[in-house]
């Protein structure tokens, strides 16, 4: 198994700075970045343990929750 506690560190100091933006950076389009990114884990993810299946999309659950959503992603 690969070693991905850079990955986990740096998904985390990231998901830590979207947290303690301001709303008007997060509707600027950082909360959109961070959605496109933790939907491009979720599909890489999906083809590597799922391989042959139906790709899902990650829902868009609000720009308060994309930091979220690109931990849970990793």
């Amino acid at each position: 198994m690969a070693d991905t506690s850079r990955l986990t560190r740096a998904v985390d100091h990231f998901a830590d700075r979207l947290r303690a933006a301001p709303q008007s950076r997060l509707q600027r389009g950082a909360a959109a970045e961070a959605l496109g990114l933790a939907r491009e884990f979720a599909r890489r993810t999906q083809v590597l343990e799922e391989p042959g299946t139906e790709l899902r999309e990650m829902p868009d659950a609000g720009m308060f929750a994309a930091a979220d959503q690109i931990t849970v992603a990793v």
